[in-house]
């Protein structure tokens, strides 16, 4: 999607998994053995020298938002079942139905029914005579 949204056209897209070994530090020891990793080759459209490296850095920062939802995936699934317990507790303005259909839903979400990729809890607060949706410093994942 970032290399369409530069505008550059993707002819092939191979994506495999290959056993890799590391060690300790990540270091590429061998190839078939170990454990699989996800592999991409890209084929894109003819670029001009000066345009691979932005193109270098897209990708990259693709890569840094995908390791940092891969890194909060285990919290921010476990936040969401914390709030489906929660909700018991909580008042809110819908019935006991809706306050079950929220649990079940969210429960159903947290159980690999949905890719997670950003969290943030939010406080409601009285601005300007409205009561709006103000984020809660410090809550946010990925």
């Amino acid at each position: 999607m970032a290399l369409a949204d530069m505008g550059v056209g993707v002819h092939v897209l191979g994506h495999p998994l290959v056993r890799i070994a590391r060690d300790g530090n990540g270091k590429l020891l061998s190839v078939g053995d170990g454990r699989p990793e996800s592999m991409m080759l890209l084929e894109i459209d003819r670029q001009a020298p000066g345009a691979m490296r932005e193109i270098e850095q897209r990708i990259a920062g693709v890569l840094a938002e995908v390791r940092g939802v891969v890194a909060d995936w285990g919290l921010m699934r476990e936040r969401m079942q914390v709030l489906a317990d929660d909700l018991a507790t909580r008042r809110m303005p819908v019935d006991d139905t809706g306050r079950r259909e929220a649990q079940e839903f969210l429960r159903w979400t947290a159980a690999d029914h949905f890719i997670l990729y950003g969290y943030r809890e939010y406080k409601v607060v009285k601005q300007g005579g409205e009561s709006v949706l103000a984020p809660v410093e410090g809550s946010g994942l990925a």
